[in-house]
């Protein structure tokens, strides 16, 4: 799990390791505190919400482990090399040794009550899948794909698309800029004949230099053109002109790539806010830290108000146009998934079933109904290795002390102190054990 997985998958691709990742089935996921900071189409694919066999694994492991050991930096930063690694060392040995090992049974005791849980809503979820008429558990699994689906075909715009907008915005260019040399032209005439207020050679040489400049970059302009013209196959007779049906689908293309950007800094400004929101209230965030996210915070309020406005300017100029978004409606906004529906394009994405608010959230409890029946299924078997395991170590470990109790009894002591040690976490480990089978659900 990498809170960033989506990019570390395609620099694994261009990297040295690519075999070596493919030759071990590498799969990369997003952790679940990451997760929903990615769009809805990173979800699709690295959620674990969607992998098959994930369970209800969060895969922040590594971050727990990483903000516990936070600690130590303070500690440290003043010692020797020696001593720093000396004592990093000895905290990872009493963490592995003593409190994963201590917490391994209220690990699965507390993924099992919480897997149960979830099973326990299976009816409602069964009731309400019915009443929404998907009856077939299989087809809304699919939903999925289809979403994802649409999704990338989203992102990739086909190339005539691109001629087009190229074209349009190419002409729209030269037609404003053929008014300029005009202006241009009569403005140096009439110095030429004595009818302009203008006075001495140097305003003659730049006027004569501005009507240069505006005749070339007309020219540079028609070239353009001229290069576009061909690549769509259209003759100089056939240049599309304000009005015709072609200059009007161009403008909803241009028109909809401009809401696209409009809405694409408004989602970036929401969701940092809504990083900041809970960076502050994390507990050790310090009191000057807060006060920077909060004048950050003002600032960003100031910005977003006017990424609004353009965005409420570019969904107006649609066909037909977009939805328009109120302040208090983007502030209530909670995950990035949330402005995914906004960037419809080319189909009317209501329309689809998977599309809809409840189902959506349908899908959304069955596979998480899904990934908790294969929870229980995997702690299952960790219960019987957790069990086994306790049972043999206490066995081999009895036997090597009696085995070197004579010839060397001091370290006889030692592995029989090591015994009583894990004993007593074993017995702790076997009562939470037994109290699954009193779990409601079980």
């Amino acid at each position: 799990g990498y809170d960033i997985a989506c990019g570390m998958v395609d620099k694994i691709a261009r990297s040295p390791l690519r075999q070596l990742a493919k030759d071990e089935r590498l799969q990369m996921l997003i952790g679940l505190l990451h997760g929903y900071a990615h769009n809805r189409l990173c979800q699709l694919t690295f959620l674990m919400l969607y992998i098959y066999g994930a369970g209800i694994e969060d895969l922040e492991v590594c971050e727990r482990f990483f903000s516990h050991s936070n600690a130590l930096a303070s500690v440290t930063r003043y010692m020797s090399k020696f001593r720093r690694r000396q004592t990093i060392s000895s905290y990872a040995y009493h963490r592995d040794n003593f409190e994963t090992y201590a917490n391994l049974s209220k690990f699965i005791h507390s993924n099992y009550r919480q897997a149960l849980r979830i099973i326990s809503r299976s009816q409602e979820t069964a009731r309400t899948l019915r009443e929404l008429g998907l009856l077939d558990a299989g087809k809304v699994i699919g939903f999925i794909d289809e979403e994802r689906s649409y999704l990338e075909s989203r992102n990739s715009v086909p190339e005539p698309d691109v001629l087009a907008s190229s074209y349009y915005r190419a002409l729209v260019k030269l037609s404003d800029c053929r008014e300029k040399p005009r202006r241009a032209r009569r403005t140096f005439k009439l110095y030429e004949m004595g009818e302009s207020c203008m006075e001495g050679e140097e305003s003659l040489y730049l006027s004569e230099r501005q009507m240069v400049n505006e005749l070339e970059l007309e020219a540079k302009l028609l070239v353009d053109v001229q290069c576009l013209e061909e690549r769509l196959g259209i003759r100089v007779d056939q240049r599309w002109c304000k009005g015709s049906e072609d200059w009007r689908k161009a403008e909803e293309l241009v028109a909809m790539s401009i809401y696209q950007k409009s809405l694409d800094k408004l989602e970036g400004l929401i969701v940092a806010r809504i990083f900041e929101l809970s960076r502050m209230n994390i507990s050790g965030t310090g009191y000057k830290m807060r006060q920077h996210i909060g004048h950050a915070m003002q600032k960003r309020s100031t910005t977003i108000r006017s990424a609004l406005e353009k965005y409420n300017e570019a969904a107006a100029k649609l066909t037909p146009p977009r939805k328009l978004l109120h302040w208090d409606d983007v502030m209530n906004y909670t995950y990035l998934s949330e402005f995914d529906f906004l960037r419809d394009t080319r189909s009317d994405v209501c329309d689809k079933t998977w599309a809809k608010p409840a189902v959506r959230e349908a899908m959304s409890e069955l596979f998480k109904l899904i990934r908790a029946e294969e929870e229980i299924h995997r702690l299952n078997m960790e219960i019987k290795r957790l069990i086994t395991y306790m049972k043999e170590e206490e066995e081999y470990v009895s036997l090597v002390a009696t085995s070197v109790q004579e010839t060397n009894p001091s370290l006889a002591y030692q592995i029989r102190r090591y015994r009583d040690e894990r004993r007593r976490y074993n017995v702790t480990h076997r009562r939470r054990l037994d109290s699954i089978r009193k779990l409601p659900g079980f």
